[in-house]
């Protein structure tokens, strides 16, 4: 099969001492980790119970109403015996939702984290939701060559290949203005989002290229903020390793271009824009969190998103595609609607108690769903065993 390569245009945009590690090693002793497993299997099923139900009406709609003709995209996935895929940083947020859908749509996913407990709990809760082998669970700081390196060696024992690779593993350490940052905070930072992205993409290449399968891998790296070059105060840090990204992505198209090699390989970068996530609500303000209120939305709806486009992509045989959730025509409806005018009345007087009041209430607090639980700063729990975070953000 003749593999070729198609270009779009880059247009990229965006959308937590000693060095703490960022987000392979094997979590326990194989013996251990399946009895641990067989003691959580009944109770991880009991307790998604209800989380299956909801799931399962949003799993319906994964392919075309009955009746209606199927894309190329859905015919290609539909076509394929295994799906697999790979999630740095999946033990909440955005990074749990993006492999929630991929399982959702029989994909085997590996996902990775550097919290144990939490990125074991994630794998329970998709097992336990899509049946076992949807999910395979490891411990991996992507700042360390000999973590990623073991997580690439994983993914291929229970995988065999990846067809996808999501680099989504991020820190912002904490919103505190450089003067105040530890050297060890800063290079924690820089340690998870740049060089967790260049050692998580070498990787994926080099896994990929070996690949026999006669079809294109892809990897998509997310953005974030400052990644167009905006300020980002208090996450300087952060803002300066997204804003790298756009160039070191147009250096390794060009890489893949120049030296070749690695023909069966796509590069993209995607931009989930505003979540509702620890990074978004740790330590926002009561009228951060109500401007939050018009323009973010729950992880589960970002990832939803966020896995149909890359299922198109990933489909297709292009390359240095740039996939938004949060784009000017989505920014541009909120920003053009009541929700602004009650949050900045608000601001003008505060008497009134008035804000968009859809997530977030006029007192800046999470407005509490019956049926869901949150964590005290207000980040929705996607499954049993994210209420606590044992290691940094």
């Amino acid at each position: 099969m003749m593999l070729t390569r198609s270009r779009t245009t880059m247009g990229l945009r965006g959308g937590a001492e000693k060095r703490v590690p960022c987000s392979s090693g094997a979590l326990t002793p194989k013996g251990s980790r399946k009895q641990q497993q067989q003691q959580r299997a009944a109770g991880a099923r009991q307790q998604h119970q209800a989380l299956g139900q909801r799931r399962g009406v949003r799993a319906e709609a994964v392919s075309s109403p009955p009746g209606a003709a199927l894309s190329e995209a859905e015919l290609y996935w539909k076509g394929r015996e295994k799906k697999t895929a790979l999630v740095t940083g999946a033990a909440g947020g955005v990074g749990f939702a993006l492999a929630d859908s991929l399982a959702k749509r029989g994909f085997a996913v590996v996902i990775c984290d550097i919290d144990e407990s939490r990125i074991t709990a994630a794998e329970d809760a998709l097992n336990a939701l899509y049946g076992a082998g949807s999910a395979f669970a490891t411990v991996c700081d992507v700042g360390a060559t000999e973590s990623v390196d073991a997580l690439a060696r994983f993914a291929q024992e229970k995988l065999g290949d990846v067809d996808i690779w999501i680099n989504n593993a991020g820190r912002n350490g904490g919103k505190i203005p450089l003067w105040e940052q530890t050297p060890e905070n800063l290079a924690g930072v820089v340690g998870c989002n740049l060089m967790g992205v260049l050692l998580c993409t070498r990787a994926a290449i080099n896994v990929m290229k070996a690949q026999q399968n006669g079809r294109r891998a892809h990897i998509f790296n997310v953005t974030g903020s400052g990644v167009k070059g905006e300020a980002t105060p208090g996450w300087s840090a952060y803002g300066a390793t997204k804003r790298g990204m756009p160039q070191f992505t147009k250096s390794i198209l060009k890489e893949m271009d120049k030296y070749g090699g690695v023909e069966n390989v796509s590069l993209h970068t995607m931009s989930p824009g505003m979540v509702f996530t620890d990074m978004l609500l740790s330590d926002a303000t009561p009228n951060e969190r109500k401007f939050f209120d018009i323009l973010a939305d729950e992880p589960e709806q970002v990832g939803e998103e966020l896995i149909e486009k890359v299922l198109g992509v990933a489909a297709s045989q292009e390359t240095g595609a740039n996939i938004q959730y949060l784009d000017t025509p989505r920014i541009l409806q909120r920003i053009l609607s009541v929700d602004l005018l009650k949050f900045l009345a608000g601001l003008a007087f505060p008497q009134l108690k008035l804000a968009p009041g859809k997530r977030i209430d006029a007192d800046g607090n999470r407005i509490r769903r019956e049926g869901e639980e949150y964590r005290d700063n207000g980040v929705k729990v996607l499954f049993k065993g994210m209420e606590e975070r044992n290691s940094g953000l």
